[in-house]
């Protein structure tokens, strides 16, 4: 072989030995960033990836999306009183020269009280708009809010309920995610991985919409747990 090809293929070598180490070093700090930031707020952190996502929440179509679905970074714990998982997710679809890697992080916040299906967009995404089917877009007062945020829900009073004057001018003022309320929890998620500034405040906007429900409203929700309960047979 020419002397030339040879110190090509050495070169060749040199940059993909470079490359994976980059990442390996990327990944090593990252994990160890989010572990310092899980224990300053008392969240437990584990590196080991999990499949069982999408079982514990299977309304969050995200979190079905494609094949071989992984959670980890796994950041959980208590959150302002209620429970929350935080961690970065890998999908992929097709396979051989189709083969796409789809990468993101989210936040889940448990609320105690039961909840109601919403979307909360940045901007107008049909494949959630169909997993959504029966939903209409729900259009609120403020023009600012309206351009910021594409709304959906089959229930129109619950979006107004959750997305009150208040709880609008918090989400204006706040980095912007896609928000997903099922019965039981809030995801909070962006179609990129966090940092850990974006994991912060991304918990940070799951609990002030929980914590931000009028209070009205907890006492409605209040009043149907407990009539569910009633009608459980025992």
């Amino acid at each position: 072989m020419p002397v030339s090809s040879v110190l090509f293929l050495i070169a060749v070598g040199l940059v993909v030995t470079g490359l994976i180490s980059y990442r390996l070093l990327a990944a090593r700090r990252r994990r160890e960033e989010l572990s310092a930031w899980a224990a300053e707020h008392g969240l437990s952190f584990s590196s080991d990836g999990v499949s069982n996502m999408a079982e514990a929440y299977p309304e969050f179509a995200d979190l079905r999306a494609g094949m071989n679905q992984l959670a980890y970074n796994r950041m959980e714990g208590q959150w302002s009183g209620q429970r929350l998982h935080a961690f970065d997710y890998v999908y992929v679809t097709g396979a051989g020269r189709t083969r796409v890697r789809f990468d993101f992080s989210a936040v889940i916040v448990e609320s105690p009280l039961p909840l109601k299906r919403l979307l909360i967009q940045t901007e107008k995404d049909f494949d959630h708009v169909a997993e959504f089917f029966g939903a209409e877009g729900i259009q609120f007062e403020s023009a600012e809010f309206s351009r910021a945020f594409h709304v959906l829900s089959a229930d129109r009073k619950w979006a107004y309920d959750v997305l009150h004057p208040r709880a609008m001018e918090f989400l204006l003022s706040m980095p912007r995610f896609e928000i997903q309320f099922d019965e039981k929890a809030v995801m909070v998620h962006r179609a990129s991985t966090f940092s850990v500034q974006d994991f912060e405040a991304a918990a940070k906007v799951a609990e002030g919409l929980l914590h931000g429900l009028p209070e009205y409203v907890k006492q409605q929700q209040r009043a149907h747990a407990q009539a569910g309960e009633t009608e459980c047979p025992r």
